[in-house]
């Protein structure tokens, strides 16, 4: 099992250039629905993944913010189902030649290590 990694997100010097990563944090409060769109500098989070004890803040800012009464948001359920659809089916066959590709070196591989080449 992995090691846990705790994530604080703050304010960043909006002057420093960064190669950014971003993140969609979805939360619902009382009767509305918030999406914040979060950039977070890329190279501060593998750092902060390869070493857990650095006490070095992570830090990201919010761009954008979006907030919607929830009956509103109720009303895109269609919508959102359709994307998710169009989307699986889109990439379905890619995912399924991916597996299949690393399922046949996972069998080569096996094969090699017990000798059978």
């Amino acid at each position: 099992m992995a090691d846990k990694v705790t994530v604080e997100i703050g304010p960043i010097d909006p002057s420093v250039p960064a190669a950014f990563s971003n993140f969609l944090a979805v939360s619902r409060v009382s009767t509305e629905v918030q999406f914040e769109f979060i950039f977070v500098d890329t190279n501060r989070l593998v750092a902060a993944v390869r070493d857990p004890d650095d006490k070095k803040k992570l830090e990201g800012t919010t761009v954008a913010k979006v907030i919607l009464p929830a009956l509103s948001f109720v009303q895109l359920r269609d919508h959102f189902q359709k994307l998710f659809t169009d989307i699986e089916n889109e990439f379905a066959p890619i995912a399924k030649r991916l597996m299949e590709k690393k399922e046949s070196e996972a069998e080569n591989d096996s094969v090699r290590i017990s000798g059978q080449v």
